[in-house]
C-alpha cells in the first residue's frame, strides 16, 4: 500500500485519505515499520476541492496537490479530525518504534493545531501519550 502511494505522489507531500487508512492498517498489525517511509514525508499540501483544473500530472514543474483533488477521486473529503488522527496514529506507531522525538513532533501537531475555546477529544489522548513520551525522552515534563 506504501509503495501505491508513492507512485501516486512521488514527494509524499499531500495527504490524502489513504494515509490515514494506512497508519490505522499498520497499527492494527503491528507493522510498525512499514508505515515510517509515509511517516517520514513532509505533508504539506491538502486536497482542495477546486485546485488546478486540467493540468496533466506529467507536467514536469507541477505540485502533488494539483491533480490529487476530491474532483480527481484520488482522495475522499479531508477534515481537520482525519488530519489530528493522522498524526494521532503516526505518533502511536513511533512510539511503537521507540522514535521517542519524532513521536513527540507528531503529539505536538495535533496539541497546537486551533480550536474553538475546547480541547479536542484526540487531544487530551495525545496530551497523555506527549507527557510519557516527554519523560521517557527528557526525564522530565518540559
Amino acid at each position: 500500500m506504501a509503495q501505491a502511494m508513492i507512485r501516486l505522489d512521488p514527494s509524499g507531500n499531500t495527504f490524502t485519505d489513504t494515509h490515514l487508512l494506512f497508519l490505522k492498517l499498520c497499527l492494527r498489525t503491528r507493522a510498525f515499520e512499514d508505515a515510517r517511509y509515509i511517516l517520514e514525508c513532509d505533508v504539506h499540501c491538502f486536497p482542495l476541492p477546486d485546485n488546478l483544473e486540467g493540468v496533466p500530472p506529467c507536467t514536469p514543474d507541477i505540485s502533488s496537490d494539483a491533480y490529487i483533488t476530491v474532483k480527481s477521486q484520488l482522495t475522499a473529503k479531508i477534515t481537520t479530525d482525519d488530519v489530528l488522527e493522522y498524526h494521532l496514529l503516526g505518533a502511536m506507531i513511533l512510539i511503537g518504534l521507540q522514535d521517542w522525538a519524532s513521536a513527540s513532533f507528531y503529539l505536538d501537531h495535533v496539541l497546537q493545531a486551533p480550536t474553538h475555546h475546547v480541547a479536542h477529544g484526540l487531544m487530551l489522548e495525545a496530551y497523555k501519550k506527549w507527557v510519557l513520551v516527554q519523560l521517557l525522552l527528557h526525564g522530565k515534563v518540559s
